[in-house]
């Protein structure tokens, strides 16, 4: 007899209301499954739409079902007379071993009633059923019983053929070749649970080294044989539809993975170089909460300020700092706040970076005539509560995004400058009038990363006078100030760094500061914004190095020496 506790509502039902997924991402998981045969939960882990594991709490608390842990899983396959490992995988049943007089058995999916009917009756007692993530259960299977054979066929196909059909087709092999395959899942689960945002590929003369970035620091977390570089690259540019065929050019590709469940979305570069491709993938997580303005670690009065930008419904917002520096993110994370509110929201981006299942995005694609300039005026004729511009890179996008804001509508976009004040000149550099931009600026931020002390290994002490003069300069005040060190620990892998802050400053457009931009010098506007309360990204940075949280030398990596 077998024992499967009581799954309604639905599994579907289970994931929307806990809010892990929304009703458009349930959707296309329901309408997969029902083509493919599948269950919806291998389906949810194959478009990586939610991390496996919350799967699993989900089902859990839905179905009372006990989760499968690691010193369950048996360190030999369980043999059930029958019963074959293809049989087992292909269904998604993992036994686990004897419990009296029951089989406990690892399932993905508690509304497996049939399959684990057949295996109680072919092992001749009752299966008790334990959840398991599809992640957790794909490692044991291959622990226990060996690699796929999905996965190992191509491999012995390259090995047993003498001659080659063309280059593409060999490089297919070789992607799909086991080491490969498994190496490049091990890269990205590593960076993921890093929290790394790039890892770098790259081909040497004797080897092929893996590097993650790691809160903005390279590090080297791997190294492969040399001949294991290009199967490494073909299988990354197989998952991303590149040419694989074609080596000697640089290309750009992305794709959409899930390394233990955890949706994230790649973006790929290659280039070639003296000893082979060498590949850069960037790491943009899904995961909702990284969308959440409060959590993104800015200063209340910086929130004040995306909250009154908020609240407008014409004008334009800009966010400004270099690369690299989470601007999208902030922007992303408004978006995500507006769109509960009946608004008509549209984005041009170069790339996409998340997607939002009620908001139109679209990606730029130059050789399709798809620019920034195209998309927005385009835009101006959709009827557009608010318009996301990626990024404000030439005089005529500007002009209409000015233009857009000028007309009624709430415009937020990036702009590369060093500080907030900046973003006028810029602006006026770009070909847009002076009081233009006065009329229709409602506001700008300026933001740095910067890497925060690990809290495990962090140490506190009290200045020295190099320290405390530098800190009363920048704050104004005296102290009592804190300088922390990290020596590392194994919480941050001995780095002494975990995780880094957003350091801003930012400042709201009203009458005075309005009157002050038809100024051509910049000090009148700097006045007007600092009697208003504003601050440099400096202060904000030593802020938080004054009370030991980051080091005081973040203010000359953050390129203000």
């Amino acid at each position: 007899m077998t024992s499967v506790a009581n799954t309604s509502p639905s599994i579907e039902q289970a994931l929307l209301a806990s809010g892990l997924l929304d009703e458009v991402s349930v959707r296309r998981a329901s309408q997969v499954a029902t083509t493919s045969g599948q269950s919806i939960v291998a389906v949810v882990h194959q478009l990586a739409l939610a991390d496996d594991q919350k799967v699993v709490e989900i089902l859990g608390d839905q179905t009372g079902l006990a989760s499968v842990r690691d010193e369950d899983l048996p360190s030999t396959p369980i043999a059930i007379e029958g019963m074959n490992s293809a049989f087992l995988r292909r269904r998604r049943l993992l036994p686990l071993g004897w419990q009296g007089d029951h089989l406990l058995v690892g399932i993905i999916d508690p509304n497996c009633t049939d399959d684990l009917a057949a295996l109680s009756f072919a092992a001749g007692c009752a299966a008790e059923p334990r959840l398991m993530s599809v992640s957790a259960q794909k490692r044991a299977f291959d622990t226990l019983y060996g690699a796929s054979a999905d996965a190992d066929k191509p491999a012995q196909e390259s090995e047993a053929a003498s001659l080659w059909v063309d280059d593409a087709q060999r490089m297919r092999d070789q992607s799909g070749a086991g080491p490969a395959v498994r190496i490049v899942d091990a890269i990205l689960e590593h960076a993921l649970d890093a929290s790394a945002s790039d890892i770098h590929i790259e081909p040497l003369s004797d080897r092929t080294r893996v590097r993650l970035r790691i809160d903005g620091a390279l590090q080297t977390v791997r190294e492969e044989p040399a001949h294991l570089a290009a199967p490494i690259a073909a299988r990354i540019k197989v998952l991303a539809n590149m040419d694989i065929a074609n080596r000697r050019i640089a290309q750009d590709g992305r794709t959409s993975l899930a390394a233990r469940g955890r949706p994230v979305d790649v973006r790929i570069s290659s280039v070639p170089s003296a000893y082979g491709e060498t590949i850069a993938l960037r790491l943009l997580r899904r995961e909702k909460h990284l969308l959440d303005l409060p959590t993104l670690g800015f200063s209340g009065s910086l929130l004040s300020i995306m909250g009154e930008v908020l609240e407008r419904r014409r004008g334009l917002f800009l966010v400004t700092g270099p690369t690299g520096s989470g601007k999208t993110t902030t922007l992303y994370a408004m978006i995500e706040q507006l769109r509960g509110a009946a608004l008509k929201i549209l984005s041009i981006e170069d790339p996409i970076e998340y997607y939002f299942p009620d908001v139109t995005q679209v990606q730029v694609n130059e050789d399709a005539g798809i620019t920034f300039p195209q998309a927005l005026r385009s835009f101006l004729r959709q009827d557009p509560d608010v318009i996301l511009v990626g990024e404000i890179r030439d005089s005529e996008t500007a002009r209409i995004a000015v233009q857009a804001a000028l007309t009624g509508h709430l415009v937020l976009a990036t702009l590369h400058t060093t500080d907030a004040p900046s973003a006028i000149t810029r602006l006026v550099d770009l070909g847009v009038d002076r009081y233009l931009v006065a009329a229709t600026l409602i506001g700008v931020t300026s933001q740095r990363l910067i890497r925060q002390l690990c809290p495990h290994c962090r140490a506190l002490r009290p200045p020295n006078a190099h320290e405390n003069d530098r800190l009363h300069a920048l704050l104004n005040r005296n102290g009592p100030f804190e300088i922390g060190e990290a020596k590392g620990c194994g919480h941050c892998n001995g780095r002494g760094a975990l995780g880094r802050l957003a350091a801003a400053e930012g400042f709201v457009v009203d009458d005075v500061a309005r009157e002050a931009m038809s100024d051509t010098s910049s000090r009148p506007l700097l006045e007007a914004i600092t009697a208003r309360g504003f601050e440099p990204i400096t202060v904000a940075i030593a802020n938080e190095a004054a009370v030991g949280r980051v080091p005081l030398v973040e203010i000359d990596a953050a390129g203000f020496a």
